[in-house]
């Protein structure tokens, strides 16, 4: 990825700096689109051929559920299917100016609350026609509000644990479909409030002769809702069928054209170089201690394929800042109160 730093459409240039990435060789500077993103995008069928990607908020917390650290896992794989996320922990983004730069927004989250501002600002935005994914937890969420349970097909009662597999009861819905059956350790939840109008069960989990509904989809306006109650940790987040199952329910709820979506993305030279790096070390699944030492590092990638691999928030561009030999070999960058841009170097 190559470096970046988008800028807020209503921040001063001092105050740009809100989250950066780097790449050897290249420096970027996003800047705000001339036009505000606050338009409902452009969701006809033609998008697919257009080569589009999705875009999609996630809205997380600081719970024990680790949204942040579920939403970082997930990006290779969503990234790999056309799936751009964006990550917040705050309700308030849940606002029809910011959420119309958005084809679908996922829930991944245990407020407890949301004012009637946000509800209404999340129905409005399935009903004129987005999609809205709720995960997990998120059934127990904003659980002040009866419409937003409604919106969802239910909500959250109790659980236990266990290892389990569930079973298909619509297997040929195209929000499932193609999608293989799984196993995985979770927290198997009992639902209530139960919201049939309008709603498709797609798979049960079958325990002592009652069958819960565990995943479904529903339809409000012109919008759609995918649920499932797979996802306590990465037991779950980490298994290729829950991956796979994410992407499918996605793209279903973004509309018919994303089911299709065939990005233009460029071909990458993956060739991996030996690097003498012994002392770096790469994170294990859960983040928290490291291990494996990384010895290799793929070939930099050309300017424009840089450019073309950037997952930038709605309202950005990124263009060309600095190049080699301008710079070279770069650890670190910072702005400062001027609105200058301090680089540091290594040979």
């Amino acid at each position: 990825m190559p470096w970046w730093c988008p800028t807020p459409l209503d921040r001063p240039s001092s105050h740009r700096a809100v989250a950066c990435a780097a790449a050897r060789g290249l420096l970027l500077l996003a800047l705000p689109l001339a036009a505000a993103a606050c338009a409902l995008p452009d969701l006809s069928e033609g998008r697919a051929a257009q080569g589009a990607r999705l875009k999609v908020l996630f809205l997380g917390d600081d719970g024990h559920h680790r949204p942040g650290m579920r939403a970082r896992e997930s990006l290779p794989v969503l990234a790999a299917n056309g799936i751009d996320l964006f990550y917040t922990d705050d309700p308030e983004d849940l606002n029809p100016q910011n959420l119309a730069q958005y084809d679908a927004v996922a829930l991944y989250n245990n407020h407890a609350r949301a004012s009637d501002s946000q509800v209404a600002a999340l129905l409005d935005y399935v009903r004129t026609g987005h999609g809205l994914v709720v995960l997990h937890c998120a059934s127990a969420s904003f659980q002040n509000s009866e419409a937003f349970i409604r919106l969802v097909g239910a909500a959250f009662k109790s659980h236990g644990t266990g290892t389990f597999s569930t079973v298909r009861v619509a297997a040929d819905h195209p929000a499932i479909a193609g999608v293989p059956e799984f196993e995985s350790w979770d927290e198997t939840y009992i639902h209530t409030k139960h919201n049939p109008v309008d709603r498709t069960v797609l798979e049960v989990r079958r325990e002592g002769g009652h069958e819960e509904p565990w995943t479904w989809v529903r339809t409000y306006g012109e919008g759609r809702v995918f649920y499932t109650a797979w996802g306590h940790d990465q037991r779950t987040w980490g298994n290729p069928g829950f991956q796979q199952l994410l992407v499918r329910g996605t793209r279903w709820a973004s509309g018919d054209w994303a089911l299709t979506l065939a990005p233009d993305d460029p071909v990458v030279d993956s060739t991996e170089l030996d690097v003498p790096l012994p002392t770096y070390e790469r994170p294990p699944a859960e983040w928290n201690t490291l291990s494996d030492p990384v010895n290799v590092a793929q070939v930099a990638l050309p300017t424009e394929v840089s450019l073309r691999l950037m997952s930038l928030p709605p309202g950005f561009r990124a263009s060309p800042f600095a190049f080699e030999p301008m710079i070279g070999n770069v650890i670190d960058f910072t702005w400062d109160e001027a609105g200058r841009m301090w680089v540091v170097e290594t040979q």
